[in-house]
């Protein structure tokens, strides 16, 4: 059971931060901690993120750089239920010919509880199949400027999105001896702010399969990653229910990513590779994105 539960404790923190949202606001400021919930064990984990963003504002070109560290942790309450929550830091910087804008600040906290079952059924021949489902709030800690607009920015550079936030995130996995295939998907339905302004609703789907490889006298465990991520969110809305113009997404990405476990250390990389963009924003151009993670088990 450790085996793909090792995999989903670095797959499920890098896949949601994979494609960057904020670039049209609203992100999800909490990682999909996907199969985290499954391991027994507490745990502490650190992970950050970059991804860029090129805009062609025709003549000239804007580049957007987002950057999170979100600090995270579970802790079990029973043998079944969980609670887990994280609290991330942003870093937002718009650069262009004229000038360099930088925003930066802690975003909302998150705090979901769930429940797994394991072991579905379980046999050599047919392997192993579990379900995890989590669901919680976003809680509107970061700062949040509804005018930030007179900065010269867009909307997703504020730290936080002003209102809470509703998540659900279900997971599934299948795994037989060394190999498995990992589904995780994650929804967050955004209120509105005390100015109105609302971010679009966003859903996220993943998929991913990977292989366990034992070094070093099995002492050190190694798990390639391969797998696509994709991901909508709506427009945003004005106070007044007006569509807020180019703030949706449709996106897909390609995920590789590799998962290294000595003891109690766990040490995670992941890339994103943009694959499909169905969005109504032209100009922009997604850019690969990259994340890590250090993961401690106690």
């Amino acid at each position: 059971m450790k085996n793909v539960i090792l995999t989903g404790i670095l797959i499920g923190f890098s896949l949601y931060n994979v494609l960057a949202c904020n670039v049209c606001g609203g992100g999800l400021n909490m990682s999909n901690l996907g199969l985290l919930s499954q391991y027994r064990s507490n745990h502490l984990t650190t992970h950050y993120q970059h991804s860029s963003f090129e805009h062609d504002f025709y003549p000239f070109k804007v580049m957007d750089r987002f950057e999170k560290l979100t600090i995270a942790a579970r802790y079990s309450i029973s043998d079944k239920w969980y609670a887990r929550g994280a609290l991330p830091f942003v870093k937002n910087v718009r650069r262009s010919d004229a000038a360099s804008i930088r925003k930066s600040g802690f975003s909302d906290i998150s705090l979901l509880f769930g429940y797994n079952v394991s072991d579905l059924f379980a046999s050599k021949k047919q392997g192993k199949m579990f379900i995890d489902m989590a669901a919680g709030i976003n809680i509107p800690t970061g700062r949040f400027k509804a005018n930030i607009y007179d900065d010269d920015v867009p909307m997703s550079f504020n730290a936080g999105t002003g209102a809470i936030g509703v998540k659900i995130n279900p997971t599934i996995g299948f795994y037989k001896e060394r190999f498995g295939i990992l589904y995780s998907s994650d929804f967050l339905l955004n209120t509105a702010s005390p100015g109105g302004y609302r971010y679009g609703h966003q859903l996220s789907q993943s998929i991913l399969g990977y292989k366990a490889i034992d070094v070093f006298k099995a002492r050190v465990r190694l798990e390639p990653n391969l797998g696509i991520l994709y991901s909508i969110k709506g427009f945003d809305h004005y106070a007044n229910g007006r569509k807020v113009r180019s703030t949706d997404i449709k996106s897909g990405n390609g995920i590789i990513g590799l998962i290294v476990r000595f003891d109690s250390i766990i040490v995670s990389t992941s890339i994103g590779i943009p694959i499909y963009d169905g969005g109504t924003t032209p100009e922009t151009n997604i850019e690969n994105t990259f994340s890590t993670q250090l993961t401690y088990l106690f």
